[in-house]
């Protein structure tokens, strides 16, 4: 049985809307003279409007079709950034329907600095939670991790910072061996990378980019300290790489890319293709009867395929290493190096603060000790921001971190020049799982993805801390600014000893937080792989014309961010759904 293919929503008031618009908190009081303070209240306006202009064109609609059932060639549920390049592949040649929750991405998610400042925010974004953490997120309310998943066309693409990485060939790899299939491995997978860009970054003339695609791909304009973060990487011994060429160990420059209140209905004649995300897919094919069948049954569901969705969940997690305070004035402070040139400097330009990836300049990929063949299995982020006067009310906010947490930590600090880096764990170990609370479609799903339940998993974050202070603090590049990471305790880590193992596995412990990288639920394999949902076409096994198409399908995920190789595989399934059905037409 396929999803759904159409919804019910409710419609909600405008009195209610916008009282939810009045009573929302500003988390920038002190720097009421930005525009930026204003940003989560004009998105809501903004999302308001499109809401019901979007109504009123789709009631319009329904007048002129008389409410009949409409027919398509193709139905893809989720306009996000596989679903989005699937719907439009397919559109060039066939009748398509695309269903989308949300509508016209708001007009600021062109601005890469203001994604932190939009997650979490009604009628944009899902909003979703996991359970309580056992082992991870101590920091945080609840012991929960906000996930939160784009509602608009786009998907989650909107609030995504915008950092370009394909992944390790390693990981494609791994892939084509789970899979059972060489189509997947990256010699096989490169046509699709480079057939979705507009590559205008370092080494133009690379065999491992393309051009004129809809994606645009640059360099950044505006990464401080990524200089002396390359120089310092060179001192280590390290090689300045492309990491969407054939990635490797070393560091990179940055590279950055640019139905409302009635039940409807809709029919495919060819297929349906499930789009929905890491998160929606398995949760949709677990309302239609495809799932761990003891599980369908135990929430009263009928069961119609017995196949393992929503296991094998996983995502990166982060954490934030500084301050590293400096003796020079090199680092960007939002209050203080923000004013109203910058804002033309964005508008004259398309350079400064505005088209920052939230401070991040560069990158580097290394091979923690537990790693095979050199494979690159830790990720680090070099952030060249100093510390703001709201800076950790701002963090306790977006992330959701416990009372003042990170406000009583960077408090000291304030107004310092200062470089961070981010650790992000490249390939987890801990695996989590997506099921269903009940049979209630407008239920959110139970979601966790257990971080750090893998011992392994804390040792590559503890290496990837020591690897990341090392550069900072023992390289002379660094070492002409005077960096130096403060003594200061995180709050809940007091106990330890600064600096021990203890006190590191006690820092990721609790200051962990999602990349908001959920993938796997729906994996491929072969047709009689037990773990697998989808076969190496990505068709759903043991059903008829139903295809899965998202960051679902990964079987394992990549070392690096998500969203180019999720759009890959929009490239990549919708080349499989055009020759499928080319062949069936030619014969007959």
């Amino acid at each position: 049985m396929a999803p759904p293919n159409s919804r019910l929503v409710s419609l909600p008031s405008l009195s209610n809307i916008f009282r939810l618009i009045l009573d929302f908190p500003n988390p920038f009081p002190s720097i009421n003279s930005l525009v930026i303070t204003n940003i989560p209240v004009a998105v809501l306006v903004y999302a308001t409007y499109s809401y019901y202009m979007d109504f009123m064109a789709s009631r319009m609609a329904d007048l002129a079709n008389n409410g009949a059932e409409d027919v398509f060639d193709f139905i893809i549920i989720g306009g996000g950034s596989a679903g989005a390049v699937v719907a439009n592949r397919l559109s060039l040649h066939y009748k398509t329907l695309l269903i989308e929750a949300g509508g016209d991405p708001h007009p600021l998610s062109a601005f890469p600095t203001t994604s932190l400042v939009t997650l979490n925010l009604p009628l944009i974004d899902w909003g979703f939670k996991t359970v309580p953490q056992q082992h991870a997120c101590y920091a945080l309310k609840g012991n929960i991790s906000q996930w939160p998943r784009g509602m608009a066309l786009g998907g989650s693409s909107v609030q995504n910072i915008m950092m370009f990485m394909r992944g390790n060939p390693k990981d494609f790899a791994d892939w084509s061996k789970v899979i059972g299939s060489d189509e997947w491995t990256y010699e096989k997978l490169l046509p699709y990378f480079k057939k979705l860009e507009d590559y205008n970054g370092y080494g133009n003339n690379s065999p491992y980019h393309g051009k004129n695609g809809p994606l645009h791909v640059e360099k950044l304009r505006f990464a401080p300290g990524l200089e002396t973060w390359l120089e310092a990487g060179k001192e280590l011994g390290y090689d300045i790489i492309d990491p969407n060429g054939f990635q490797r160990v070393g560091l990179q420059f940055g590279k950055g890319l640019a139905l409302h209140g009635l039940m409807k209905f809709a029919r495919a004649t060819k297929e349906i293709i499930l789009s929905a995300g890491a998160v929606m897919t398995p949760t949709l094919l677990m309302h239609s009867g495809i799932g761990r069948r003891d599980h369908l049954v135990q929430v009263g569901i009928k069961p119609r395929l017995d196949l393992p969705v929503g296991k094998n969940l996983q995502d990166h997690i982060f954490a934030v290493i500084g301050p590293f305070l400096l003796n020079q004035t090199v680092s960007y402070i939002l209050d203080r190096d923000t004013t109203l040139g910058t804002v033309v400097d964005y508008f004259r330009n398309g350079t400064g603060p505005i088209v920052s990836i939230s401070g991040i300049g560069g990158a580097g990929f290394f091979a923690s000790s537990l790693s095979k063949d050199n494979y690159p299995d830790i990720y680090l982020n070099h952030v060249g921001v100093g510390v703001h006067e709201t800076f950790g009310k701002d963090l306790d906010y977006v992330f959701s971190f416990k009372e003042n947490t990170m406000e009583r930590y960077y408090a000291p600090y304030v107004g310092k020049d200062a470089y961070f880096f981010v650790v992000n764990l490249g390939k987890v170990r801990s695996i989590g799982e997506i099921k269903l609370k009940s049979r209630d479609e407008f239920e959110y799903p139970y979601i966790n993805p257990r971080y750090l339940s893998h011992p392994h998993d804390v040792q590559n974050m503890i290496e990837a801390i020591k690897i990341g202070v090392n550069i900072y603090e023992n390289t002379t590049a660094f070492g002409k600014l005077g960096a130096k990471l403060v003594s200061t305790k995180l709050p809940g880590c007091e106990k330890h000893e600064f600096r021990s193992d203890a006190y590191w596995e006690c820092y990721v412990r609790h200051f962990t937080l999602t990349v908001y990288h959920p993938c796997c639920t729906a994996r491929a394999g072969a047709v009689n792989d037990p773990n697998a949902v989808v076969d190496p076409e990505l068709r759903v096994i043991g059903t008829k014309n139903l295809r899965v198409i998202d960051a679902s399908v990964m079987p394992k995920i990549t070392n690096a961010n998500l969203n180019a190789p999720t759009i890959m595989i929009g490239e990549k399934g919708s080349d499989l759904v055009l020759k499928y059905w080319s062949r069936a037409l030619q014969h007959g």
